[in-house]
């Protein structure tokens, strides 16, 4: 999966460059992301988060439910729904005040995933209402699905439980334990699972379009349906 409009990538990335230079105060926010990775498409949607081709799967409240308390499931639906048209994303200036991985940060010391990530984009997934209020956030109510709960400050603390992630921006490193290109990570269940002694980092996959999101789904897999 890739990031289906370059254009804005490329300017997200030199804003995100530049910001983690200057390490701003106010978060960045441009239309693109990804689960497993993804970006925005521009349809009749004032801003979706969708993977390539016509036959797009995008982020989902199934319903249009609005609840933060974590059960409004995040689904994988289909490109220019309604209930898709309003998901956007913001970096996160959790380490040290940069929206990139650095050598100790975000993910657990010792487990590689810091070393092999370095410099890639730490953001969380927003949804917003049609007057362009946020909603809440993707994350993990720690059954390894995604929903819809609180969102973080823009330091990266105070959200809901697994509402923090990193997108590889093409910035590989080529270790073992490095996101694919444009792979969307979850920070808590690949911390989870590092501490368990499984696989890790897993990413947001969609396993069947309608149903909801995982968060564990196994790195540099096709992560959409």
């Amino acid at each position: 999966m890739k990031i289906y409009h370059a254009e804005k990538f490329r300017q997200a990335l030199h804003r995100m460059s530049r910001a983690s230079i200057l390490t701003a105060a106010s978060v960045l926010a441009m239309g693109l992301s990804s689960f497993g990775v993804t970006g925005i498409a521009h349809a009749n949607a004032p801003s979706q988060i969708c993977d390539f081709g016509s036959n797009s799967a995008c982020l989902n409240r199934q319903g249009g439910c609005t609840s933060t308390s974590g059960s409004c499931a995040i689904i994988s639906y289909n490109n220019d729904d309604d209930n898709n048209e309003y998901f956007d994303y913001s970096f996160l200036y959790l380490c040290n005040n940069y929206i990139e991985v650095t050598s100790t940060c975000p993910f657990t010391v010792g487990s590689g995933m810091n070393a092999d990530n370095f410099g890639d984009q730490i953001v969380q997934l927003v949804a917003y209402n049609t007057s362009g209020q946020t909603i809440g956030c993707v994350g993990d109510t720690g059954n390894a699905r995604a929903s819809l709960l609180g969102c973080n400050g823009h330091n990266g603390t105070g959200g809901g439980q697994g509402t923090v992630f990193v997108l590889n921006n093409q910035n590989a490193q080529g270790g073992a334990h490095t996101i694919c290109n444009f792979e969307l990570a979850n920070r808590y269940e690949s911390n989870l699972k590092y501490a368990n002694g499984f696989a890790y980092p897993v990413i947001l996959k969609s396993i069947v379009r309608g149903s909801q999101l995982s968060t564990i789904g196994d790195k540099c897999t096709y992560a959409w349906n």
